[in-house]
């Protein structure tokens, strides 16, 4: 099965958050604090969108990029891969929480969704697009 984007969302300081149909990296990573760049699974995000109870990530979290799938394989620190031509790397970090999120403060748990969120700085500057495939250079396994 071949993964691609969905869409692609960047944070313009003016405006907020813009959907776009391509983007350099570049783009992307100058709207984060860290730098790097967030990709989601489509079903995942639709965890997020319809939780019933909701925390406050659940409003304010959107990814840069949202896949059509994803697997194991591309959430393990380390691994390199394409989408399109750019060339992202996993980062390790780790899913927390805001201490007075009122999800956390019922359940003490880390949502499931945020869980699978990864975070990738570019190794390769490029342009990404929706419809690119992502390919699998590097597995960390």
């Amino acid at each position: 099965m071949v993964i691609c984007v969905v869409s692609i969302w960047i944070k313009d300081p003016m405006v907020g958050w813009c959907e776009k149909s391509s983007v350099r990296t570049e783009e992307i990573c100058a709207g984060s604090k860290e730098s790097d760049i967030t990709l989601q699974s489509l079903q995942d995000r639709e965890k997020q969108k319809n939780d019933l109870l909701q925390g406050f990530c659940h409003q304010r979290f959107k990814p840069n990029i949202i896949l059509s799938n994803i697997n194991d394989a591309y959430r393990r620190p380390g691994t390199k891969f394409l989408i399109g031509n750019a060339g992202l790397f996993v980062l390790e970090k780790k899913a927390q929480c805001h201490p007075d999120c009122p999800k956390y403060k019922n359940t003490h748990e880390i949502c499931d969704w945020k869980k699978q969120i990864i975070y990738a700085k570019p190794f390769n500057q490029n342009h990404i697009k929706v419809k690119d495939p992502i390919n699998l250079l590097i597995d960390r396994s």
